[in-house]
This record gives structure tokens, C-alpha cells and sequence, in this order.
């Protein structure tokens, strides 16, 4: 897609994800969008791997709201005179789900608008701000990469660690953290420096671009905006305002509406996914 196409879209998706604080069946829309696209562009052992971060993630938000707030009519039992309700847990599960959401599509994002799409968008008006953004995406990629080569090379220097007491390993951990934040500001001034040694954002200097709208860029930006802007005005009229407390509600004619263009505009990504891959293995049967 377009760079701009690609920018308002995931921005849209993002937002409305963020704004579903009230809404389970949105989030869960969201969420298993989310899983989808995640899994068509990066792979099932990417998705495992993330998998084994989010869903503790979601736990702990769930058992810390649970702990926390005891507002809720169904009580499932009383700790220490508190009373544990299965409206709070709701709650913090769907908090914990919409969190992953956000996280999963930003993923999805940072695999898609790559660097040169950035540059793209705002290497000619904001340079700076391009750099800067580009960096920023890939810097949790990156200092994963770079911490497992950084914990390899001191393997094969001073053998495993593992079996040392649980202060030697504490402070194992904490030297190769050192060292990996050491390393991440070099390359950082590194790249700032390789930048300006090149004429990066000097006056006058032209921005390559590859990039055009094409017809499908157009339709899907056409509908991710529809639905966006749909879905903000069902919300301010009251749609997907189904709350925890002190029970779930009936879904409303707005929220069923809200929750259609919400399926709409998470569907775009994965209907193109499907159809770039039928379209390459009808080319590869021609062949």
C-alpha cells in the first residue's frame, strides 16, 4: 500500500482500539484482528513468541483490577473482607486485552511502514521527525536482537551462567543490560552522525520516491476513513458505551453498528493479505 494509505489506517485502527475502553465485544474484535494480521505478516513462531509476553500481561491486569476494585454485583467470594466480583475481573481481562490490541497493531505497523515509507511521509517537511520515528519503530526489535548477541558472545566467552546463585545471575543480567544500553547510544550517535555527514534534512536536498496511488490505494483508504469517522460518531452517540458495572447491557442498535464498522475497517488488512496470496500462487501455478 501507499505510505499514507497504510499510516491513516493503522492511526485509525489504533485509535478506535484505544477508545474501546467499555466495550468487550469491540476489544475482542480488535484483539482477534490483531492475532490475524500479526500472523499473516510476521508467521505463527512470531506470534507464539509475542504471545508468551502479552498473555501474562493480560493476566497480571487482570488478578491487579480484580485485587483492586470491588465494585460488581456478582460476588464470587470474599478475600480478607473484600469482596471479589466477576465484574472486576471482566474488567481488568478486557483493560489487559485492549492493551495487548494496541500493542499487537503497533507491531503490525512497525512491520509495514518501514523505514523508507517514513522517510516518504515526512522526510521532505520534517526530517528530523522522520529519523527520530523510524528509529523509535525499530528500537524494541533491535535491542531484542542486539541483546541476544550480546548474551551469546559473553556465552562463549565465560561459558553458562545458569547454574550460579540467584544474586551472580542478577548481576549477570544487569552487565549485559549495561552493555546493551552502552552499545544502543553508540550506534544511535553513529547513525546521527552518518545522517549529517550525508546532507540528511539540508536545505534543498530532494526525498527519492517510488511510491503512487493506485486505485486499490484509494478504496481502502476511502473505506478506512468511512469507518473511522462512522465509528466516532456512533461512539459519541452513545454506541459502545456497554459498561462492567453493575452489569453487562443489552447491546444497543449503535453498538451492533459500531462493532460492524469496527469488523470493517480490521478486516481491510487481512482481505489484502488473503488476496496478495492467491493472487502470487495463481502466478506460481502459470508458471
Amino acid at each position: 500500500l501507499h505510505p499514507a494509505v497504510a499510516a491513516v489506517y493503522f492511526c485509525s485502527v489504533i485509535i478506535l482500539t484505544m477508545l474501546m475502553t467499555s466495550s468487550p465485544i469491540g476489544i475482542t474484535v480488535s484483539f482477534a484482528g490483531a492475532v490475524i494480521v500479526f500472523y499473516l505478516t510476521r508467521g505463527k513462531r512470531a506470534l507464539g513468541k509475542t504471545m508468551l509476553f502479552i498473555l501474562p500481561l493480560v493476566l497480571l491486569l487482570t488478578l491487579t483490577d480484580t485485587l483492586i476494585s470491588h465494585r460488581g454485583n456478582t460476588v464470587l467470594f470474599y478475600l480478607n473482607g473484600a469482596a471479589i466480583t466477576a465484574e472486576a475481573m471482566a474488567s481488568g481481562f478486557f483493560t489487559g486485552l485492549m492493551i495487548a490490541s494496541v500493542g499487537l497493531w503497533f507491531f503490525v505497523f512497525g512491520e509495514t511502514v518501514t523505514g523508507d515509507k517514513i522517510y516518504f511521509l515526512f522526510g521532505r517537511k520534517a526530517p528530523k521527525f522522520a529519523l527520530l520515528f523510524s528509529m523509535t519503530v525499530g528500537f524494541v526489535p533491535k535491542l531484542i536482537r542486539r541483546y541476544g548477541e550480546i548474551s551469546r558472545a559473553d556465552r562463549g566467552i565465560h561459558g553458562d551462567r545458569e547454574n550460579e546463585s540467584f544474586l551472580s545471575r542478577i548481576k549477570y543480567r544487569l552487565s549485559l543490560l549495561s552493555a546493551l544500553i552502552t552499545l544502543s547510544l553508540e550506534r544511535a550517535m553513529d547513525t546521527a552522525d552518518s545522517m549529517k555527514a550525508r546532507g540528511y534534512g539540508a536545505p534543498g536536498r530532494t526525498c527519492y520516491a517510488e511510491y503512487r496511488m493506485t486505485v486499490s490505494d484509494i478504496v481502502i483508504l476511502c473505506v478506512s476513513l468511512s469507518a473511522f469517522a462512522l465509528s466516532i460518531l456512533l461512539m459519541l452517540t452513545g454506541g459502545g458505551s456497554a459498561g462492567y458495572y453493575p452489569s453487562i447491557p443489552t447491546p444497543t442498535a449503535k453498538d451492533v453498528g459500531l462493532y460492524i464498522t469496527l469488523a470493517i475497517i480490521t478486516v481491510i488488512p487481512i482481505f489484502a493479505e488473503v488476496r496478495e496470496n492467491l493472487l502470487w500462487r495463481m502466478l506460481n501455478s502459470k508458471m
